[in-house]
C-alpha cells in the first residue's frame, strides 16, 4: 500500500523535525534562560556588595563586574537565543509546515501511483538530509559553542573575582591587580575600559 507507506515516511520525518525543535525549546532555550538568571543574580549580589563598600577603586571594579555580567547578559545570551529561536522558526516556517501539507495531500488522495511515491521519496531523502547538516549539526555545534564560551567566562569572572579580594583587602596597594583584572575584562567586554 503505497499511500500507507508514504505516509508513514511522512511522518517518522515530521517526527525527527518536531524532536530538534523540542530539543530547542525545552533544552536549549531554559539552558540560556538559567544563565541569565545566574547572570541577575551575581549582578544583585554585587550590588549588595556594593552598598556595603565606601573604597571608590573597589566600588568601580565591583560596577566592572556589573557592567561585564549586563553586556553578557545582552549579548551572549540574547545572541545565541536568537540564533537557537532563527534555527527553529526556519524548521517550523520552511519544513514543517510543508511536511505537514504533504501528509494532508496524500491523506486526501485517493491513492498513490508508484511515480507519485518515487518522488516523494526523492523529496523526503532532501528533507533529511537537510535536518543533519543544517539542523542537527548546526544546533549541536552552535551549543558546543555557547557552552564553551560560557565555561570560559565562569573561570574569567572566578580569577578576576580572587583578584578583587585582594584589591577589597588593600584597596591603597592594589594597582597592579587591579590592571590585571581589567585587562582581562578587555576581552569580554565590547569597549575599552579607562
Amino acid at each position: 500500500n503505497l499511500k500507507e507507506s508514504a505516509l508513514v515516511s511522512i511522518t517518522a520525518l515530521l517526527n525527527s523535525y518536531s524532536l530538534t525543535t523540542t530539543w530547542i525549546d525545552s533544552g536549549i532555550i531554559p539552558l540560556l534562560s538559567e544563565r541569565e538568571r545566574m547572570l541577575d543574580g551575581l549582578i544583585s549580589n554585587t550590588q549588595t556588595l556594593m552598598a556595603n563598600n565606601p573604597d571608590s577603586l573597589v566600588l568601580y571594579a565591583y560596577n566592572l563586574f556589573v557592567d561585564v555580567y549586563n553586556f553578557d547578559k545582552s549579548q551572549v545570551v540574547n545572541f545565541y537565543r536568537d540564533k537557537f529561536s532563527e534555527i527553529r522558526d526556519r524548521m517550523n516556517s520552511e519544513t514543517i509546515s510543508m511536511l505537514k501539507m504533504e501528509h494532508e495531500k496524500f491523506s486526501a488522495a485517493p491513492a498513490v501511483s508508484g511515480a507519485e511515491y518515487d518522488t516523494l521519496i526523492q523529496s523526503l531523502k532532501q528533507y533529511e538530509d537537510g535536518l543533519q547538516s543544517n539542523y542537527t549539526d548546526k544546533v549541536r555545534s552552535t551549543i558546543i559553542e555557547y557552552v564553551s564560551q560560557a565555561g570560559a567566562r565562569e573561570e574569567l569572572y572566578q580569577r578576576a573575582w580572587a583578584e578583587l579580594s585582594v584589591i577589597a583587602s588593600n584597596p591603597s596597594n592594589s594597582t597592579q591587580n587591579f590592571e590585571s583584572m581589567v585587562n582581562q575584562f578587555r576581552f569580554v567586554y565590547p569597549t575599552p575600559l579607562n
